[in-house]
């Protein structure tokens, strides 16, 4: 135990040195560059898209999006095209430059935006830890797996850092921006967002930044072929969940299938091609959030447990990759910054764990020593815990959430004697 203890305290010693902090941080900055994707990855499809709406083609017609690919540093066909016209819109910038320029330029934004927004986020805890806990994040696996691929979702991120604080603050103009930033570059991932404008805002805010979002939408679809264009990209999105691809796969069963983190997925894990997995996990969405409503949870101020609920509650009713894992960063931030870090409680454990798992997995090489060693049960095991992790995450914190009321509603104030509870 004094072994344990020592080491603990020689730990968190260095995380409060600056000079270690920024060393991490530095560190971060260098594997980023070091791992950037020369082919362009992920942001092939982002730039693609710019591209046709800065000339008004329609991006979900196949041969018309592939002939923006010659101009990309590999050339790439892109079999779908996921991603509605508003993300283009909003990234149309980076369509006005070469690939090569614009991916560098996208990929130093989004780190600027997510280290401005962590380092906004913790900045009220004023915890000598904070820069280290920085530099730590920027070194968690999530970070640099959307850092190498490019992936949207490390900028959504860093908006959703912006976004907490703002939300902390109760500024709801620019909160209500952000959000519309998020559904505008990725719908499926703006969940989170709309949960909590919904809890901390008037609900006008709320209808405001959806129908905002909407009329974005329409004008992006006018602008890229109208009513053709928005079938085409139906079309594209059906096909796309029935993809070859083993990293699209719902199930886990599949061979090289990738590691999502959505329930669907998980249901998959329990029976392959398990019936109606996602109206499954649709509806227990649905029902946790209604549960929430009733027990009035949402009325408590916004606390770690409240963001770790409604985080993951945003991301498990559909199709969300490891990657998604990313918008966790403000979450960890403000939890091992602030004064209850000192006291680790059992409500903590499974972000611990999430933490734990981001430094530890490399998911290709684990699942290939599994099938090498194991059965595919293991494999299966393996692929699927983090979809178990994010449900052990939205039911421990709701368990919280739901005690920490009724331990309100318990507890009885005098004016001129300190608080009681009517339990005890």
């Amino acid at each position: 135990m004094r072994a344990i203890q020592s080491v603990t305290r020689a730990f968190t010693l260095l995380l409060s040195s600056q000079i270690f902090s920024i060393s991490l941080i530095l560190m971060s900055l260098l594997v980023a560059i070091r791992v950037h994707p020369m082919d362009g990855s992920d942001f092939r499809w982002y730039w693609t898209l710019a591209q046709c709406v800065k000339d008004g083609v329609d991006p979900y017609i196949p041969t018309i999006r592939n002939y923006y690919t010659q101009f990309h540093p590999k050339t790439f066909d892109i079999a779908h095209m996921g991603y509605p016209p508003t993300t283009g819109v909003l990234l149309l910038p980076f369509g006005l430059l070469k690939f090569s320029l614009a991916a560098w330029i996208y990929k130093a934004l989004s780190f600027a935006i997510l280290m401005s927004g962590l380092i906004k986020v913790v900045s009220g805890n004023k915890s000598k830890y904070s820069l280290g806990i920085i530099g730590l994040i920027f070194l968690w696996s999530p970070v640099r797996w959307n850092s190498t691929n490019l992936q949207v979702t490390l900028l959504i991120a860093g908006l959703y850092c912006w976004f907490i604080y703002f939300v902390k603050e109760k500024k709801a103009i620019p909160a209500g921006i952000l959000a519309l930033l998020a559904m505008m570059l990725k719908v499926s991932d703006s969940l989170p967002f709309i949960i909590l404008l919904f809890i901390a805002f008037p609900f006008r805010t709320l209808v405001a930044t959806v129908a905002s979002f909407f009329g974005i939408l329409v004008i992006s679809f006018a602008r890229v072929g109208g009513w053709s264009a928005f079938q085409n990209w139906l079309q594209d999105l059906r096909e796309f969940s029935r993809a070859d691809d083993p990293t699209n796969a719902i199930s886990p069963y599949t061979r090289y299938s990738g590691v999502r983190i959505d329930i669907g997925y998980f249901l998959n894990g329990l029976h392959d091609q398990f019936k109606y997995a996602s109206v499954i996990a649709i509806a227990t969405v649905v029902l946790l959030l209604a549960y929430a409503v009733y027990k009035g949870i949402f009325k408590q101020e916004i606390t770690t447990d409240l963001l770790i609920f409604t985080t993951t509650v945003g991301l498990i009713p559909t199709y969300h990759h490891l990657y998604a894992w990313v918008y966790f960063a403000p979450i960890i931030a403000l939890a091992f910054t602030s004064e209850q870090a000192r006291k680790i409680t059992f409500n903590r454990i499974p972000l611990i764990m999430l933490v734990i798992y981001g430094y530890t997995t490399t998911m290709d090489q684990h699942v290939k020593i599994l099938e090498m060693y194991t059965n595919q049960y293991c494999v299966v095991a393996f692929k699927t815990y983090p979809s178990l992790l994010a449900l052990i995450m939205v039911f421990t914190s709701l368990y919280y959430l739901v005690s920490r009321k009724k331990q309100q509603q318990n507890t009885v104030f005098c004016p001129t004697q300190t608080p009681i509870c009517v339990g005890d």
